[in-house]
């Protein structure tokens, strides 16, 4: 009887030890997990604009327009509203870069590194460039371009929007591409040249490409430092103020500098918009276009 109770004493002794292994089993499983978990990473947001496939869209027929203030009212309402949809996903871009910065440099995870090579390849930046000048670069290059200057350029290169390349490829801008087929040839095009005006899947990608070539295109250069400058100094970020670094956009050169500047004076533009400030962190036909400058990026 004494070794009967012995052995079961034993038995129960050894099912408890089991149980309580398995236990610690699965909390150290847990505790593998929660470890593993980066509580500090960071949500990336798509870097190119991407649109629906079910995207609908519908453009005023802006050449029938009989009333000449209705026309050119609805054309800014029309492209206004896709500048707004491009700078505030530029602003998204940009807190998201800010975020970034503020982490220190070995707690980056593979996905956030990737992410920013990315975004240094968008935007043409070394890649090589890393550190403090990388941040540096990106706060020149990922901020929004005044509405009064896309409204200004988009009438002059698209004749309001009636323009063959506006009516046949979505392009408001005057950008140009130079793979055979990438886009339209233009009837008046020079013998020996090869470029074509650019064809885009809808009005909000024509919009994106313009505000990424004003971005990012060494031949633009001035007007990122132009507005660098003015929100380093807390000054309003306008359309006339950028226009001045414009000399590249077109082969018209200081003339057509002065065409952009016209057209926002005479139409109100900037009074009509709300400037762009340095407060918020988060914040004509194409044969006019320059070959090397005006180009999809």
């Amino acid at each position: 009887m004494i070794i009967k109770l012995k052995y079961t004493c034993l038995h129960i002794c050894l099912i408890i030890l089991f149980l309580a292994s398995g236990c610690i089993h699965k909390n150290s499983d847990k505790t593998d997990k929660t470890d593993n978990t980066d509580d500090s990473a960071i949500e990336l947001p798509r870097i190119k604009f991407i649109s629906s496939s079910n995207e609908t869209i519908t453009i005023p027929k802006f050449s029938q327009y009989t009333n000449i203030k209705d026309k050119k009212s609805d054309f800014f309402t029309f492209i206004r509203d896709y500048v707004i949809t491009e700078n505030d996903r530029i602003a998204h871009l940009r807190a998201t870069v800010m975020a970034l910065k503020e982490k220190p440099a070995d707690s980056l995870t593979s996905e956030e590194i990737e992410w920013l090579d990315t975004l240094k390849l968008t935007y043409k930046i070394n890649e090589e460039t890393t550190g403090e000048a990388l941040f540096t670069l990106i706060d020149k290059r990922l901020r929004p371009v005044p509405e009064s200057l896309a409204l200004a350029q988009a009438a002059l290169e698209s004749a309001w929007g009636t323009s063959r390349f506006a009516l046949e490829g979505y392009n408001y801008f005057g950008q140009w591409c130079f793979d055979k087929g990438c886009g339209i040839v233009p009837a008046a095009r020079a013998g020996g040249l090869k470029h074509e005006i650019a064809v885009f899947k809808s009005p909000q990608h024509a919009v994106a490409a313009y505000i990424r070539n004003i971005n990012s295109h060494k031949a633009f250069k001035s007007v990122r430092d132009i507005r660098y400058q003015l929100a380093k100094n807390k000054k309003p970020i306008t359309g006339t103020a950028l226009a001045e670094g414009l000399i590249k956009y077109s082969e018209e050169g200081e003339h057509y500098i002065n065409k952009v500047k016209k057209m926002i004076a005479f139409n109100n533009l900037e009074s009509k918009i709300l400037t762009q400030t340095s407060t918020s962190k988060n914040s004509s036909t194409s044969s006019n276009a320059s070959t090397n400058a005006n180009s999809v990026q």
